[in-house]
């Protein structure tokens, strides 16, 4: 990690504290997030989430910033053939990515009654978020 702050980081500062972009279901790819957001990745490779999950923490290697992207398709359309998708980015504070990690394991431990697969599956989550908790705590007591 760099000197680098999230106020001034050159990867991760043009995402702002807030994101959001909306897509026709059929027609994806009219709105992106900036190029930056490429460059966000998981905390560590435990914390890797399955590619039709709805929410995943992200971090800025840079300067240490954590976001969260969510996607959700909200209901009540006036015109019932398209669907919109929404995604938004949201940069979090050390406290609400500790919020965050938690209630991520809660929902993988939530999805280990789906047999051992997912029993697996939640203990590595879980072994990845006290990765990241305990990098979180040292970056915290760093500054």
């Amino acid at each position: 990690m760099s000197d680098a702050s999230p106020s001034n980081c050159p990867d991760c500062r043009p995402l702002g504290d807030v994101c959001e972009i909306e897509n026709l279901q059929d027609e994806p790819g009219v709105q992106n997030f900036p190029e930056a957001a490429k460059k966000l990745r998981p905390p560590n490779e435990l914390l890797e989430r399955s590619p039709g999950s709805r929410e995943k923490l992200l971090k800025c290697f840079t300067c240490g910033a954590w976001f969260e992207w969510s996607m959700r398709i909200p209901g009540g359309s006036e015109d019932v053939f398209r669907t919109w998708i929404m995604e938004s980015l949201r940069r979090l504070t050390p406290k609400q990515a500790r919020a965050a990690l938690e209630s991520e394991v809660l929902d993988e431990k939530k999805s280990a009654r789906y047999g051992p697969e997912s029993v697996k599956r939640a203990e590595r989550f879980a072994e990845g978020a006290n990765r990241a908790r305990a990098e979180l705590e040292r970056s915290e007591t760093a500054r």
